[in-house]
């Protein structure tokens, strides 16, 4: 008895995983053997020579024994065996009840009667030197069948002719003629930047309905990209995976084209294309736009006048990008009693008119921190140096030199130009 076992797939997470399960069905004696007909007629020479078999289609005694035979799908088929010759004139008609139990337990069981007529003979045997021939009538299909088992039956044309038959066992060779077919099992379409290699980002089962090696398949999905195929034991499952650290401010989305081939001639295959958006992770401190910075502000100020604006930038997204301003209070406390800086546009502000007389000089940061979680920051917004020249020396005007540098702990080579 061919097992009856059905595959399933199953699917785990975290992590993302694929496994084939197995499940065989067993058999229960639920149903009794079935006859197609309950009364079957079966016509025969009496000139049958002892040994003749005859097909039922579906028992002992003087005339007849039965035997069985395997016939592929349909089981076992009964014939019935000549053991003595038969005379018409004698008996013209044989009687027989077939019973056809089955091997349960408790076992079922179901018959059928058999009537054979004895047929008159003629007195001359055919000779038909003529040869068969079998032609296809329709589509052949060796994903539905492939096997076809015929009987064919060669008789004269006598007044009770006389007749024989033989078994044709017609096998059907597959073709290479169905494309090889992609299932999408689980699918992670949006992946962190910075999720490890081997990050598993779909599963996908291949098949294909043809056999020997216009079945066998090989998946691929293109080399230049940051994700590999790595296949199951059984050879028609894979996992898709990334082979290194992702980076949205490279690459935000990915198309991924996978292509299934099978091993035939000429060979056939598919295509299936999935996409997968790589989601932001804060791994970028914001950056200040310019360094250095050189500007003048009149002596005698207007208190809250916007004196400069700085301007950094993150290559993160979202909240992970939005950036707030502050003055670092380490450059000294009363560094916010004289400036003050817009937290959203950079903006710096004096709180108050700057006096030569009474301050020189001073230097203060600006920190530039993004709304990630955790925040990062940028404090080397320093401006150094803030030189108040006496007006006197500069036509009425106060002059005042801020550099914004990368660093706290790095001097400039070069100072840039004064404007007047």
């Amino acid at each position: 008895m061919v097992p009856c076992i059905t595959s399933l797939n199953t699917v785990i997470e975290n992590p993302l995983e694929m496994h084939q399960v197995m499940v065989e069905i067993l058999d229960v004696n639920d149903n009794s053997p079935k006859f197609p007909e309950e009364n079957y007629t079966l016509e025969v020479l009496e000139s049958a020579v002892v040994g003749s078999r005859f097909q039922i289609e579906g028992a002992h005694n003087q005339y007849f024994r039965l035997e069985t035979e395997e016939f592929g799908e349909d089981g076992k088929i009964p014939f019935l065996v000549l053991q003595r010759p038969l005379d018409r004139e004698h008996t013209a008609q044989h009687w027989l009840l077939l019973t056809a139990t089955d091997g349960g337990k408790p076992s079922k069981s179901c018959t059928i009667n058999i009537t054979v007529v004895v047929s008159d003979v003629n007195d001359n045997s055919p000779l038909d030197r003529k040869t068969g021939k079998l032609t296809v009538k329709g589509n052949l299909d060796y994903e539905e069948k492939q096997v076809y088992e015929l009987k064919v039956l060669a008789s004269d044309k006598g007044a009770v002719s006389l007749s024989t038959h033989c078994n044709v066992v017609i096998r059907v060779v597959d073709e290479n003629d169905n494309h090889p077919k992609i299932d999408i099992t689980s699918i992670s379409s949006r992946i962190p930047e910075d999720a490890p290699p081997g990050t598993v980002v779909a599963l996908i089962r291949v098949t294909d309905l043809d056999s020997g090696v216009n079945g066998q398949v090989a998946c691929s999905v293109p080399s230049h990209l940051p994700f590999d195929l790595k296949p199951s034991p059984d050879g028609q499952s894979y996992s898709i995976v990334t082979k290194n650290y992702l980076d949205k401010e490279t690459m935000h989305m990915y198309n991924i084209t996978i292509t299934v081939k099978d091993l035939g001639s000429p060979a056939l295959s598919s295509t299936k294309v999935i996409h997968v958006t790589v989601t932001d992770v804060n791994d970028n401190r914001p950056v200040f736009s310019h360094s250095p910075y050189t500007f003048y502000v009149s002596e005698n100020n207007k208190a809250g006048m916007s004196i400069i604006s700085v301007t950094a930038t993150d290559a993160d997204a979202d909240e992970n990008a939005a950036i707030i301003y502050s003055l670092d209070r380490t450059s000294g406390p009363s560094i916010t009693a004289f400036l003050n800086v817009n937290e959203r546009d950079g903006t710096i502000s004096a709180l108050k008119s700057f006096d030569f007389e009474t301050l020189k000089k001073f230097q203060f940061q600006v920190v530039a921190a993004d709304s990630g979680t955790p925040p990062l920051s940028n404090n080397n917004g320093l401006f150094r140096k803030i030189n108040l020249l006496p007006s006197s020396q500069q036509a009425g005007r106060l002059r005042l030199r801020l550099v914004l540098s990368r660093s706290v702990h790095t001097q400039s080579s070069q100072s840039p130009a004064l404007s007047k």
